[in-house]
């Protein structure tokens, strides 16, 4: 409900946008000598009214390879499930000695995945990598239903599902809290959880 405020008011800025775009490329441009400073700091203080906008274009990866044992390996990435709200999607290389793996929970915060593709890069050097690729809202069918709390922790465990035991998980403060939680449906899940899969075993 909140898309047609946002969209209107990156519409209503961006002539300001484009303004402190154009005087930072005139400020690339030139040298003030002495004070120069003073030009580094009205560049930098340009660059918050720059980029203010929303972005609709999700960027990629651009990881094409790593360097594992002194020795470059070519990355390629895959979508291993794909969900209405988020995709897994795994970076695969080719290397002689199997690797820990880790999922990358990328925060549900407005922003791409792919963000977090500085952490992916350092973590594919001795790592077997995957992400949580979250879907944005706007662009999911309402026929989808919601996405709350109960559905977000029920991705993760799908995921961790697919990757196998001994997955290790990586994240940030905003997705610590759901990490613990999946944790403890793992170690010992809800009553209602046991139940359910006590009546599928005597179905069987």
């Amino acid at each position: 409900m909140f898309h047609e405020p946002y969209q209107f008011q990156v519409d209503l800025i961006a002539p300001l946008r484009s303004l402190a775009k154009h005087f930072q490329s005139t400020l690339a441009t030139t040298n003030w000598g002495a004070a120069d400073n003073w030009r580094t700091n009205i560049f930098a203080g340009m660059e918050m009214p720059a980029r203010f906008k929303i972005t609709h274009t999700r960027p990629d990866f651009a990881i094409d390879s790593v360097v594992v044992a002194n020795r470059d390996v070519a990355v390629t990435t895959e979508t291993v499930v794909d969900l209405p709200f988020g995709k897994l999607v795994r970076f695969s290389k080719d290397v002689e000695k199997r690797q820990p793996r880790v999922l990358v929970l990328a925060p549900l915060s407005g922003h791409f995945a792919t963000l977090l593709f500085g952490t992916i890069r350092t973590l594919l050097s001795d790592h077997e990598v995957s992400v949580t690729d979250w879907a944005n809202a706007r662009d999911v069918p309402l026929v989808q239903g919601h996405f709350g709390m109960g559905d977000y922790v029920s991705y993760i465990m799908r995921f961790l599902e697919v990757l196998g035991p001994r997955t290790l998980g990586e994240g940030n403060l905003s997705t610590s809290a759901q990490f613990y939680f999946v944790g403890s449906m793992i170690i010992q899940p809800p009553l209602a959880m046991v139940n359910e899969q006590m009546n599928e075993f005597q179905l069987a």
